[in-house]
């Protein structure tokens, strides 16, 4: 890799460097030019060679073995303590956390997870990538705070109803393939508080970070969520969202989105 590139990329991967490329492409840009496979495919290989451009097309075709396999491969090249969350998005997360426990679904290299322990909490860390759960542990240990971890997709978590106090999930709905299943997971587990961050984006046919889903603004996340009280703010063009959840949804005792309770 040439020297410049390497540069690049460590930018690229900045969460406030990310905010002002949107700006440009989705304000400035023609939606004609980003729909353009050979337009979008240098720069793509640039900021991460490993990155098919087909994913889109291909990710419902795939086993969860093979899905796994897709996301670790680009994974590989940003190593394995690189972080999507930018500090003012931690910082979110901490200040609107609810009293309890805590439930950090699709955690990646822990650093919300460990900075949500100091304070005293009992954290969980969810990891699809079973090379993320070390890494979680080993910075836990590094910063004398203790996490646990658990190994498991977003879409069938293995913990019983309302488990954890609050449930976060940042920079995760975006990628997976069965986004009101996960969401239902993810209020099935809830007990008191619900917090997500996504990002702020139309849809594109070729990206090179695997998005599936795309959110252009508030509304459509809060739609997707399900819940009638939320409070939701842009951070960086991404959308920073959190709401309480109800002990039942509807007479038959339902959880928000989910299955029966009790």
């Amino acid at each position: 890799m040439l020297p410049f590139e390497a540069v690049l990329r460590r930018l690229a991967d900045t969460r406030r460097f990310k905010s002002v490329v949107k700006t440009i492409l989705e304000d400035w840009v023609p939606p004609v030019l980003l729909e353009t496979r050979w337009l979008n495919g240098w720069w793509i290989h640039l900021y991460n060679r490993k990155a098919d451009l087909d994913f889109k097309r291909k990710a419902l075709l795939l086993s969860d073995a093979e899905f796994a396999a897709a996301y670790a491969a680009v994974q590989t090249q940003r190593g394995s303590d690189w972080s999507d969350l930018d500090p003012s998005h931690v910082e979110f997360l901490i200040e609107n956390l609810a009293p309890g426990t805590v439930l950090d679904v699709g955690a990646g290299c822990g650093l919300y997870a460990v900075e949500a322990a100091r304070g005293g909490r009992r954290v969980t860390a969810v990891e699809m990538d079973s090379s993320r759960l070390g890494v979680i542990r080993d910075r836990g240990a590094r910063c004398g705070v203790p996490v646990g971890v658990v190994g498991s997709r977003l879409e069938q978590l293995p913990f019983a109803d309302q488990s954890f106090d609050n449930v976060v999930c940042a920079h995760v709905l975006e990628h997976v393939r069965d986004l009101h299943g996960s969401i239902r997971e993810l209020l099935r587990v809830a007990r008191t508080r619900v917090l997500v961050i996504v990002p702020q984006e139309r849809y594109y046919r070729y990206t090179p970070n695997y998005h599936l889903h795309f959110f252009g603004g508030e509304e459509q996340l809060a739609l997707a969520m399900g819940l009638k009280s939320y409070h939701a703010e842009i951070r960086l063009r991404c959308i920073c969202y959190w709401a309480d959840v109800t002990p039942t949804a509807d007479p038959s005792g339902r959880r928000p989105g989910g299955r029966p309770s009790g």
